[in-house]
């Protein structure tokens, strides 16, 4: 039966066009039939194609060639190009072998009986990362990786808001009581620092004006623009980027409470604006939370020149996404088990890692150590590379030259100080631990206490995020944890 008009006028499909029922040349007739038979071939290959082997949908995500969990309609697919030809030709031959595909086929069910989306492609985008990172495809990366991804993103490449459902609004009310309180802390982590206390100040002025300042009120303005905007369909920091920032953009030109405030936020921080044109609001995105700016690094180091705007598009791709988290975590997988088969322990440090940057836990032992050396207390988050850290390590040059003596070894050549600031220059490096002044370091701990000091510590301390509010990092590398034990169960991992 042929539709009716639809809303544009037109006539809609109809089982044959109302042309040759009128009696048009044969031709046509054999045009239309020909366009036919083309149609149908397609939707077989197609179906032919849902048949396809399980190494074929993996080998079409090396390159970028797949964008598993993201809509086709939202995210352009990631460009194929992020992948050398060698890379993806060498990740082919090695997803073919029997023994990978039995770990895809047993990861794929893992995901499935979770309810995840596009287990097969999720699958294909975490081998395919592991490989194209010359890291081995053992059940511990596999378990681990997955574990990491559930965490950040809960399996969408466009990185799901925590605390569904209403993320968005949460976030909103989060503000709104900073706002109240006087509170930078969301603000600054939302604007950087420094740029806070003018949006706080701009914000107080503008509201005050309008006597708005409580928060009944506030919450009441948000409200109605959530309503009017459909913001109760964000779900992703993808949806803040590409729908609500064109939306506070328009509302920015009106002269309502809600426009005159935004407007005061905007002519505080005049880069906010240049965000919401750009679509540029977070600075880690997609499904392994990876920065924008290191995304930019990474490519660069492989030779591929990358802007900021196409980084963020690739990141919101499942595939390109996992294998830049994989590549910024890669040192810290082989550092922490250099045979690729990490313990739950050595999956805490690198979700530890994961969150604090490259080798954090190891590093936090070194702190550790430096501290009892010196029988000085730090607070918690002191880094290798501060000042404090310096100042500790110069106050024990004499024990450290004498551990250095015994063992005869040298230290580094010219004044300790110099060699102090080397090393601290190499605080991400995954061989900061060869490094003289560490290994005596090292050294010196176990002569003076009797005991190996630890190679790497979850750090004790608490975070904040704009997106999620404050949280301990031993409380997320818990949860990572015992997703990694759990998923190793189903996957074979080593005992």
């Amino acid at each position: 039966m042929r539709r009716g008009p639809t809303a544009t006028g037109r006539t809609g499909f109809a089982s044959r066009p109302a042309a040759l029922q009128r009696g048009w040349p044969a031709a046509l007739a054999g045009a239309w039939r020909a366009l036919r038979g083309r149609a149908a071939a397609a939707i077989a290959a197609l179906a032919g194609a849902a048949r396809v082997s399980a190494i074929g949908s993996l080998i079409g995500v090396i390159g970028g060639l797949a964008a598993p969990s993201v809509a086709a309609d939202s995210t352009p697919a990631a460009p194929a190009g992020y992948l050398n030809d060698a890379t993806r030709e060498r990740c082919a031959a090695v997803l073919a072998l029997p023994s990978v595909r039995a770990l895809q086929a047993r990861s794929v069910a893992l995901l499935a009986g979770r309810s995840v989306h596009d287990p097969s492609g999720w699958t294909g985008a975490v081998l395919g990362g592991l490989c194209a990172n010359d890291l081995p495809l053992t059940p511990e990366h596999v378990a681990l990786v997955l574990a990491l991804i559930e965490k950040e993103s809960s399996f969408d490449a466009h990185g799901l808001l925590p605390q569904q459902p209403e993320g968005l609004r949460r976030l909103a009310y989060r503000l709104i009581d900073d706002l109240l309180a006087g509170d930078p802390g969301d603000l600054d982590r939302l604007f950087g620092p420094g740029r806070a206390a003018r949006v706080l100040q701009a914000l107080t002025r503008a509201l005050t004006r309008l006597q708005v300042l409580d928060r009944a009120t506030l919450r009441s303005l948000f409200d109605r623009q959530y309503t009017r905007f459909g913001w109760q369909r964000v779900r992703t920091e993808w949806d803040i980027e590409n729908r609500v920032a064109p939306d506070l953009l328009t509302l920015s030109a009106e002269n309502s409470p809600a426009g005159l405030a935004l407007r005061a936020v905007l002519a505080a921080v005049p880069t906010l604006r240049e965000r919401l044109v750009a679509r540029a609001l977070f600075h880690t995105v997609g499904p392994l939370q990876v920065g924008v700016d290191q995304a930019v690094h990474l490519a660069a180091v492989d030779g591929r020149a990358l802007d900021e705007a196409q980084a963020r598009r690739w990141l919101y791709q499942a595939d390109a996404g996992v294998y830049y988290g994989v590549r910024r975590l890669a040192d810290s997988l082989r550092t922490y088990a250099s045979d690729g088969h990490p313990s739950a322990t050595d999956a805490a440090f690198v979700a530890a890692d994961q969150r604090m940057g490259p080798m954090a836990s190891r590093n936090a032992a070194l702190v550790l150590q430096l501290s009892q050396l010196a029988g000085r207390p730090v607070p918690p988050g002191t880094l290798i590379n501060s000042p404090l850290a310096g100042e500790l390590m110069r106050s024990i040059e004499a024990e450290l030259r004498a551990t250095a003596a015994r063992a005869s070894r040298g230290l580094p050549g010219g004044p300790f100080e110099a060699a102090v600031r080397q090393m601290q220059t190499r605080s991400a490096w995954p061989d900061l631990s060869r490094h003289p002044l560490i290994v005596t370091l090292r050294e010196a701990h176990r002569q003076r206490f009797g005991v190996e000091a630890p190679r790497a510590l979850v750090p004790e301390q608490r975070l904040y995020s704009a997106k999620t509010g404050g949280y301990r990092v031993a409380d997320i590398v818990g949860a990572t944890r015992e997703r990694f034990v759990a998923n190793c169960a189903r996957l074979g991992c080593r005992d």
